[in-house]
């Protein structure tokens, strides 16, 4: 008959040998939720997951002649916009957030907004007039 302590594994061996599959399964990962991993994820759920590893996808002639047209469609509704404001009353970029209220800009494109671990591509943003002076625009 084999003796007990060839098949029990001590204590710590055992840690050992399951403390890994935990960790591996029990691992956190933080990601920023963009803007195009939302609307993957509202095409499908899988592509969703599939673009947040790196994967791309084979090609499609419709999705990329799609793509190019809203591109196209965003450039030019960008352009008309900015065709109604003065240049110095215009920004592109990132914006501070604390001097959103204090800013002189009157339109803002291509910015991107933050919060905790989601980012969302802006196309563009109308800051309205003061209505009373002293007051902060809306």
């Amino acid at each position: 008959m084999p003796r007990p302590d060839h098949w029990v594994r001590t204590r710590q061996q055992a840690s050992i040998v399951t403390a890994l599959p935990f960790a591996e399964a029990s691992s956190v990962v933080y990601m920023t939720v963009t803007s195009r991993l939302f609307e993957a994820y509202l095409k499908c759920p899988t592509k969703c997951f599939l673009t947040s590893r790196g994967e791309v996808g084979t090609g499609n002639a419709y999705a990329d002649w799609a793509q190019v047209q809203n591109i196209a469609y965003r450039s030019r509704g960008i352009r008309r916009l900015k065709g109604g404001v003065a240049s110095n009353e215009c920004v592109a970029g990132p914006l501070d957030g604390r001097d959103l209220k204090l800013a002189k800009w009157s339109l803002a494109v291509d910015s991107k907004a933050y919060a905790e671990n989601l980012e969302s591509a802006i196309d563009a943003v109308e800051r309205l007039p003061r209505d009373t002076p002293g007051k902060p625009p809306r």
